[in-house]
């Protein structure tokens, strides 16, 4: 052993030292990063949850075992590139990560979620990591440099290259199996809110309200624009907001009610020099291809497109005061809000309001999420709703005879004007009672029955 390290120079050193902070990085990455950051939001920026995450903790074991290969085999000192480029990989995948996480500690607003110091961590280790690799390459990992050079051109022979070409095409399988299956997954989910061949699996509790649906004259799936397509991308912004108008629910067109394609909703309560009023979204989306909104109470106008220039899904708008919105898909199986997108505020240097898009339906009806509670008290008790949610129904009927297809969907209420109030049961006697939820502002009420023992 002592043998073993004699002569190694400062490279060797740095290079047993990447192994452990790869590997070191990577268990503290795959023990934190869908842990809770404390405020309800995960450690990792949700904007990371689409694009495979668990690559950086994956690429950094990588780079170690590759690493370990050439601490056996200082010989193939090159294999160490490799290393390296698995450390870069990782490294980029942060990167990609933590902007929003650092924007969020800066204006105090953790819009996108994540944990600012455990991101800043992984980042300043896997920069860490890449700075001592790339030392490696000039130092070298032995002191008497004509020594290594001589070790360099004498490789041994081929039994060896197999035995290390066969561990790294192990672990490489390994690695791209994890990565397909972990995108084979998010892709079958995704098929069921991009309207794939296999839908998400049916929720029988809004069986109750099918019943209530009624015919709808306008498809929102059917309205398709490319910005060349759309009819007003060469109108002047006057042209715009004389044609929207600033009204977010009715509009008319020669006499014929618009439809409403997309609403967007949203808010934040931030304190700032004593203000802690909350500052509320709203966008509509109209299917003759312009939209309108208010952002903290202030107009906003313009057109919008939800095809590129390949025919590809995304969803665009373009503003009459510059300030373009790029929506972003949600990932994942819910079928209620469908992109999201931030909205410039004129409050406070110019913050943001996030607000969250569904396709418009007529609404149906209400009802009471209570989260799979036990709806049995004692007398006296008091009935804690934390985690009861008030929750919207919408859909319709679109289409007629066998062509005919039910839409149906739910959604907790966003409603920054009118909160839901409930009117509470006598809980000092015992009997079966009822809980009643008002949404006075869409004349919905649902009932919730508990029993009081």
């Amino acid at each position: 052993m002592k043998n073993y390290f004699k002569n190694k120079s400062v490279g060797f050193y740095l290079v047993l030292a990447n192994i452990v902070l790869a590997v070191v990085l990577a268990i503290v990455f795959f023990a934190t990063y869908k842990g809770d950051n404390g405020n309800g939001q995960l450690n990792m920026a949700n904007n990371a949850y689409s694009s495979v995450p668990e690559v950086i903790g994956i690429f950094m074991i990588v780079g170690a075992v590759i690493d370990i290969a050439v601490l056996v085999l200082p010989e193939y000192l090159p294999i160490h590139y490799a290393a390296l480029v698995c450390y870069g990989v990782s490294l980029i995948k942060i990167i990609f990560t933590i902007p929003d996480v650092i924007v969020g500690k800066i204006n105090g607003i953790a819009y996108e979620g994540g944990n600012f110091e455990l991101n800043l961590f992984w980042l300043i280790l896997a920069m860490a990591i890449i700075g001592m690799g790339v030392a490696v390459c000039f130092i070298g990992l032995l002191k008497d440099k004509d020594e290594e050079e001589k070790m360099l051109k004498e490789k041994p022979g081929l039994p060896k290259i197999i035995k290390a070409s066969s561990c790294a095409t192990l672990v490489v399988a390994a690695l791209v199996a994890g990565i397909v299956s972990t995108n084979v997954i998010k892709a079958e989910a995704a098929k069921g809110q991009q309207g794939g061949e296999e839908q998400p699996e049916e929720d029988h509790t809004l069986d109750p309200y099918k019943e209530k649906l009624e015919a709808y004259d306008f498809d929102p799936t059917s309205c398709v624009f490319s910005e060349e397509d759309n009819p007003y991308h060469e109108s002047t912004s006057s042209e715009i907001q004389s044609a929207v108008g600033s009204n977010l629910n009715t509009r008319t067109k020669d006499g014929v009610e618009l439809h409403k394609v997309y609403t967007f909703e949203g808010s934040t309560a931030e304190g700032w020099q004593g203000d802690y009023s909350l500052k509320k979204g709203y966008l509509t989306l109209w299917e003759d291809g312009l939209y309108n909104g208010t952002s903290n109470g202030n107009n906003i106008y313009g057109y919008w497109f939800n095809r590129d220039a390949f025919g590809e899904e995304c969803l665009t708008l373009i503003a009459t005061d510059g300030n373009n919105m790029v929506c972003n898909k949600l990932a994942g199986s819910s079928s209620y809000y469908e992109w999201s997108v931030d909205m410039k505020a004129s409050y406070n240097g110019g913050r943001l309001i996030k607000v969250n898009g569904l396709k418009y339906y007529p609404l149906v009806d209400m009802y009471i999420d209570t989260a799979g509670e036990t709806l049995e008290y004692e007398v006296g008790a008091t009935i804690d709703m934390g985690k009861w949610a008030a929750m919207q129904v919408r859909g319709a009927i679109i289409g007629e005879g066998e062509e005919a297809k039910e839409v149906i969907k739910a959604g907790s209420i966003f409603d920054a004007e009118h909160e839901v109030s409930y009117t509470m049961p006598d809980m000092s006697t015992a009997g079966e009672k009822e809980i009643v939820a008002n949404w006075n502002n869409q004349k919905l009420s649902a009932t919730v029955k508990i029993t009081v023992k």
